[in-house]
């Protein structure tokens, strides 16, 4: 088949997101016509079909045949992104930034992949998480350069930066501008936001706002740790007996000792001794 037959059926292909076919395709057309361009397209393909290893290969090759082009590196550190390899994506993600400073998605993603570099104990003690918060700060900047037009293109990028630097922030007990970014990733997404909303509502908590914490959590969520922040808000907000109906209904499905502790406490503060014993 000549290439041009090859092109229109990757090209097919791709509009029907039969992403293993098109990359197969691709590489037939590559074997006839090793370009650049097609060795891009194989790298998209074999990325959106999950061929990461394949995807890893093509876009390094890019980066030794271009090496000026900032968009290869990046395709590089976000195949290891995807693997949840944060060390290797970092690193790939510093070097399209020292091609393009102002790469906007490159820096969130560079500073997600730090902030998991921490883990979860003594977060404040590594120097990623530092390192994660100044990308955050410099999204910030790029994104007050930006035109209407680009901030329409790049606005869920940053509401899941505002996201994830809210939570920072909370880390650091910093509420107040916690609940600030938090809010703005909201206003920016405010559907499908849930993990915004609980985190919101976890830094009213902590501010002693509970009003506020209740009317911002995200209403019907199944998960666990939604319906515990609700019982302490519940808890502060003074309305003990709902906040015990509650948690009897939630120890059905969680039957943990640390909820038999909390409604042992509220059933104290009820001065129902008798239910607390048991």
């Amino acid at each position: 088949m000549d290439e041009e037959s090859l092109e229109g059926i990757a090209k097919k292909q791709e509009d029907m997101k039969q992403w293993e076919n098109a990359y197969e395709t691709y590489c037939q057309l590559y074997s006839k016509n090793p370009s650049d361009d097609i060795l891009s397209k194989m790298a998209w393909c074999a990325s959106r079909a999950n061929l990461l290893t394949q995807s890893i290969q093509h876009y390094t090759q890019l980066t030794i045949n271009q090496p000026q082009i900032s968009k290869w590196y990046y395709g590089v550190g976000y195949q290891y992104y995807m693997q949840k390899n944060w060390k290797e994506a970092s690193e790939w993600f510093k070097k399209a930034l020292v091609l393009y400073p102002d790469y906007f998605v490159v820096k969130y993603r560079l500073g997600y992949s730090l902030r998991q570099l921490c883990g979860t104990k003594q977060v404040l003690s590594r120097s990623e998480f530092w390192q994660a918060l100044k990308q955050f700060d410099e999204c910030d900047a790029i994104w007050d350069k930006m035109s209407a037009e680009n901030q329409s293109k790049n606005a869920s990028v940053y509401a899941d930066i505002c996201y994830h630097k809210g939570k920072m922030l909370f880390e650091r007990k910093n509420l107040l501008r916690a609940a600030e970014y938090l809010n703005k990733s909201l206003e920016i997404k405010p559907v499908d936001n849930d993990d915004c909303k609980y985190q919101l509502a976890k830094v009213y908590y902590d501010l002693d706002e509970p009003e506020k914490a209740l009317a911002a959590l995200p209403n019907n969520s199944h998960s666990y740790y939604v319906t515990e922040l609700n019982i302490s808000i519940l808890v502060k907000l003074g309305e003990l007996e709902k906040a015990a109906s509650l948690l009897t209904k939630h120890l059905q499905q969680r039957n943990k000792d640390y909820l038999h502790r909390e409604l042992a406490e509220i059933y104290l503060k009820l001065e129902k001794k008798r239910e607390s014993f048991q």
